[in-house]
């Protein structure tokens, strides 16, 4: 590609693409103002070489058909082409999530049908996830990274599926958090939950039941998620932790779930909960006894909280409730 100057009238100059190899132009056999005036471009040269170097092309354009163009429409070209260069040879990561779940329950505890909906989500930003609300499944940063069904095995309450390569993209990275919803009365076809759906959720940070935490893998990665209740095989979760225990539109309250001798003088409470929601947990001795607090309050980490009474010890019955604190 070659630059040159052609004659117009006695006050303007113009820029051209080529030449004929039968009319050489010679942009050094110039004076005065011409000199000037490419001078002035010089850098525009530059800039279309590494657009050509970049870009394999071949221009030939002859004499006969010799245009006429402004730098300016030179300059947006240039840039163009780059810009689209830059877009075209961008790499992303991806990443393969297997998920396998059970026993998925609905509001009651029974095993929700196979045509129920099952959303996998992702926190992008604040490693929070905000509730689902009767317009939208997902708040804030959240995004929605695969949508399934039971319909793989046919088996109400299980499900077994595969996110397949995944791209990282729209702010999703590795490290991010990861969680499963379920919505035994809502289909594949639902846009939005509507007020009143039930719903349930989990999702933890600790290998259980040889799953991975439930954190977004480094690129190219292929991890398997697992969330299995005890009357499903698995080794950690009751099964009330599978129960659709919350309600769109609201928080549920909490509903302890077992309670469990830690040691001769402990006890472990255990109830549903909601992901970063304070709970308090009261106690008392007789029925007719006023309730009594342990502290600390119980920050939760996921759809499960728990807390130790350790003054158990020789007392012949005692009563728990749970507090979620606004």
């Amino acid at each position: 590609m070659r630059l040159g100057v052609t004659r117009q009238d006695a006050t303007h100059n113009a820029l051209v693409l080529g030449s004929n190899p039968s009319r050489p132009t010679n942009p050094f056999s110039m004076s005065g103002s011409r000199l000037n005036s490419l001078a002035s471009v010089l850098p525009l040269v530059a800039c279309l070489q590494s657009v050509d170097s970049l870009i394999i092309v071949s221009v030939n354009i002859s004499t006969h058909q010799m245009r006429r163009y402004q730098p300016m429409a030179f300059i947006r070209a240039a840039s163009s082409v780059a810009l689209t260069l830059s877009f075209a040879t961008r790499v992303f990561a991806s990443v393969t999530l297997n998920v396998s779940a059970g026993n998925l329950n609905d509001a009651s505890g029974n095993p929700m049908p196979t045509n129920g909906l099952v959303l996998l989500i992702a926190s992008t930003n604040d490693s929070t996830f905000g509730a689902p609300t009767p317009d939208t499944f997902v708040a804030g940063d959240d995004i929605i990274i695969a949508k399934w069904d039971l319909s793989t095995w046919s088996t109400p309450g299980l499900l077994l599926d595969s996110t397949g390569p995944v791209t990282l993209e729209g702010g999703w990275n590795a490290g991010d958090p990861l969680q499963l919803c379920w919505f035994p009365t809502l289909t594949l076809t639902a846009t939005a939950p509507g007020a009143g759906a039930p719903y349930g959720q989990y999702r933890t940070n600790s290998n259980i039941d040889d799953g991975d935490p439930w954190i977004t893998p480094a690129d190219g990665a292929t991890i398997p998620l697992k969330f299995l209740t005890t009357d499903a095989g698995g080794l950690v979760n009751p099964p009330a932790a599978g129960n659709a225990s919350f309600v769109v539109g609201g928080i549920a309250a909490p509903k302890i779930l077992s309670l469990t001798w830690e040691t001769a003088a402990s006890v472990v409470i255990t109830w549903s909960a909601v992901s970063n929601r304070s709970y308090r947990v009261q106690y008392r001795s007789d029925l007719g006894a006023p309730w009594s607090d342990m502290v600390p309050d119980v920050l939760a980490t996921n759809n499960i909280a728990s807390a130790v009474d350790s003054n158990a010890d020789g007392q012949a019955q005692r009563f728990y409730r749970v507090q979620l604190l606004q």
